[in-house]
């Protein structure tokens, strides 16, 4: 049996529980919303999992940090349930070795996206040149017009330095943290979801600087996508222990692509339609053989 866990409102998951169902695959679902839960019970240290009173063997795990909660609801202890409930699900996969779990290895900890762009370059990936940094004064006397500023952490949007700085006091030496500072890379965007050995690539024209800003952004899918950029990519996911991931790339002022960040729980709903269901589908079937 596939245990499907994360929040009611993820479209990835309710998706995938439809197209199990509709290919025969034994798939349960672990949903949890603002104001629905099952009752779970795991034994520690023993790892077995019951849910509302039945004692659950899955061979297979999917468990998704649940986000979407908390975008419909923004009180503090929806987002706070939605992590006590990874936690407890991350916990079940530590105390059951023996199961299958996409992306294992990358369960219970951030994907540090410095540390991501290092080993990329160590593995033959272009990558931004560029500086983590909260000095002011430095950042004022670059080339603003050419150069972008985003956040270290997950989900805030690339932005022009020049906007960036013009939100900080301008007194000010240093910004209250630190944030990476590189070049201004060159659309259109290439989204490549890597899905075990499969990949799904996709082209997104927009014409803001972050098409994370435009939900709307047109797009198309890549049937040639650049082999050049596939086997590092590959590789890349498989040193960070991700079987299911989606790169983000662009072009430098040569043309060449260079990788923005590699995402360990990618958003894809509307490039799975796109597929038809495909990347779904890729899913289940690498959970499906360990059921």
């Amino acid at each position: 049996m596939i245990l499907l866990a994360g929040g009611a409102l993820d479209p990835h998951l309710t998706r995938a529980l439809r197209r199990a169902e509709a290919r025969g695959i034994n798939a349960r679902g672990l949903l949890v919303g603002p104001e629905t839960w099952p009752t779970l019970t795991l034994g520690v240290p023993d790892g077995v999992l019951r849910l509302d009173g039945e004692a659950l063997r899955p061979t297979a795990l999917w468990v998704r940090h649940d986000v979407f909660s908390a975008l419909a609801d923004p009180r503090p202890a929806v987002a706070a349930r939605a992590l006590d409930w990874y936690e407890a699900l991350v916990g079940y996969a530590a105390l059951n070795p023996g199961v299958f779990v996409l992306n294992r290895e990358a369960l219970g900890r951030r994907v540090n996206k410095v540390a991501a762009l290092g080993l990329a370059a160590r593995l033959g990936l272009r990558v931004p040149r560029g500086v983590v940094t909260n000095d002011l004064h430095a950042s004022r006397a670059r080339e603003v017009e050419a150069l972008v500023a985003k956040p270290l952490r997950g989900g805030g949007l690339c932005v022009p330095l020049e906007d960036a700085l013009a939100e900080q006091d301008a007194d000010a030496s240093a910004a209250p943290s630190p944030a990476f500072v590189q070049a201004r890379l060159h659309g259109p965007e290439l989204r490549v979801t890597l899905v075990g050995e499969r990949a799904f690539t996709f082209q997104i024209h927009a014409e803001v600087l972050d098409h994370r800003a435009t939900p709307d952004a047109p797009f198309e899918r890549v049937d040639d996508p650049p082999e050049a950029v596939l086997g590092p990519l590959f590789a890349l996911a498989s040193a960070m222990g991700l079987q299911l991931c989606a790169a983000d790339l662009k072009q430098d002022d040569e043309g060449a692509l260079v990788l923005l960040e590699m995402n360990a729980q990618p958003m894809y709903t509307a490039y799975d339609t796109a597929c038809d269901g495909a990347i779904t589908d890729a899913i289940l079937d690498l959970l499906s053989p360990a059921a």
